[in-house]
């Protein structure tokens, strides 16, 4: 793994890190502020302060009321004081029991044992010689038995709250331990998945470098090839080609007239090879080619001109008849050499598919969108759909026996497509059987320019020289 992938790792471990602690933070957070605020709304730990200042305040109280029996030095008013202190830590205890959600059995039945002995020692309030009377004795007696009861109460209730509250504690580290090992534990397996993809990802770079490099030591391979196929096959055909078109013009002394026909066919046949690998090498080394464009501007109607007259003894051998119409003129920016390429290998097509006496037609004029067209038909043998799927294949030819018996590697129509896609136009055929071919070269609007209309006399002038030096049957 390189720096840059182990920089890249740690840095998403530790945003993964951060998010998971954030998450982990906030959620103990709450559960905290959560217990808090349930704490602070039911006081459970105020309950053994409680308990405990109900028994101090009822010794006191029993205190009181014993000296104050006994007629010693209390006063009437400090055991009304006691009175009324205890009463109030018996309302206290019972709102705290009832706040703290407490359910303790004990005080449901303590509660109204100490409410009754309070109710009998209320008189002592108004009758300050109530406790003279035999009723008032027997109040302070059952007040004094109430002790053994409120002594256990407060012990078990201050037991019964620590052992809560010390269970809560305890729920709660449980709690604190147990989020921090959920998010460790996420954490960890945040690493973990980032680390895998990390790895994946390394992994699937590494492949496609080495992809790359096998496609560039293949691409490498594959142009000394060529470049040696260059060389091994054209030096030995210049040779054929030179020598035997020496032979048939006999320069260097004259040649029986078999002889010079089989040199004419030899020249022939040799010229026709050259062409051959010269479309293998063309579309064996058109991938590497696609930025060598040599961009010029041109008029269209000259090229169309030319690419004619190039072609045409293949229109007079087949006494084929020929038309250029041009609707309209352009100046356009492209690559002369591929389109004039391009040109040549339709009408090449479209003479060699076409029988004698047929016609072909090449128009150029514009589009309604701006585009320009450059389409050659023909009245040719044209095309089934499953043929013309497959036309633009590389080597692709057609069973039907007048396309087997032409001459051909079947690579003009996928050489063309090439060209013209690295140029930014369009390459396409309408075609059925027995009906013709019809090749449409669209040129994007961007890159032509229309020439003025006083051209289109020139270009009517170029059609007559065309027609005058094609007066055997071509025009």
């Amino acid at each position: 793994m390189t720096a840059v992938a182990r920089h890249e790792l740690a840095r998403r471990i530790g945003v993964a890190a951060i998010v998971v602690a954030l998450i982990a933070g906030v959620f103990i957070a709450v559960f905290f502020v959560h217990k808090r605020y349930e704490m602070s709304l039911y006081p459970s730990q105020e309950i053994p302060w409680l308990a405990s200042q109900l028994e101090t305040e009822y010794l006191r109280t029993a205190q009181a009321l014993q000296l104050y029996t006994e007629d010693l030095d209390v006063a009437h008013s400090e055991v009304i004081l006691r009175f009324e202190v205890y009463w109030s830590r018996v309302d206290l205890m019972a709102q705290g029991i009832k706040f703290a959600n407490i359910n303790e059995e004990s005080w449901h039945v303590l509660e109204p044992r100490l409410l009754g002995s309070l109710a009998a020692l209320d008189s002592i309030i108004a009758d300050p010689e109530f406790h003279h009377t035999q009723a008032g004795v027997l109040a302070i007696q059952s007040h004094l038995s109430d002790w053994p009861a409120i002594h256990g109460f407060s012990q078990e209730t201050i037991r019964s709250v620590w052992t809560r509250n010390a269970a809560q504690e305890r729920l709660a580290v449980i709690t604190l331990v147990t989020t921090m090992a959920v998010a460790l534990v996420l954490v960890i397996c945040i690493a973990g998945i980032i680390l895998v993809m990390a790895r994946r990802q390394s992994a699937l770079a590494q492949s496609e470098r080495n992809s790359k490099e096998l496609a560039q030591a293949s691409n490498r391979e594959r142009e000394r090839f060529m470049a040696s196929m260059n060389h091994e096959l054209r030096t030995p055909l210049n040779a054929i080609i030179g020598f035997s078109e020496v032979m048939s013009l006999g320069k260097l002394g004259p040649l029986d007239q078999r002889y010079r026909d089989y040199a004419q066919d030899i020249l022939t046949s040799g010229r026709h090879l050259l062409s051959l690998v010269n479309q293998v090498l063309d579309i064996s080394s058109i991938a590497e080619r696609k930025s060598e464009l040599t961009l010029s501007r041109f008029r269209v109607s000259e090229v169309l001109h030319d690419c004619v007259k190039m072609v045409s003894p293949l229109a007079r051998a087949k006494d084929l008849v020929v038309t250029v119409d041009i609707k309209q003129d352009f100046d356009i920016e492209a690559d002369v050499q591929k389109f004039m390429q391009i040109l040549v290998n339709l009408l090449s097509n479209a003479f060699k598919f076409t029988p004698a006496n047929g016609a072909i037609n090449v128009a150029l004029r514009e589009n309604a969108d701006g585009t320009i067209e450059v389409a050659v038909r023909d009245t040719g043998i044209g095309m089934t759909d499953d043929v013309l799927a497959r036309v633009f294949d590389p080597f692709f030819r057609s069973a039907d026996p007048y396309v087997s018996s032409s001459e051909g590697t079947g690579l003009g129509l996928a050489i063309s497509r090439e060209a013209a896609s690295q140029m930014g136009f369009t390459l396409s055929l309408e075609s059925a059987p027995g009906r013709g071919t019809t090749a449409i070269l669209h040129a994007p609007a961007k890159l032509g320019v229309r020439v003025a209309a006083h051209m289109s006399a020139t270009d009517g002038a170029r059609s007559h020289d065309l027609s005058d030096a094609n007066s055997d049957g071509t025009r």
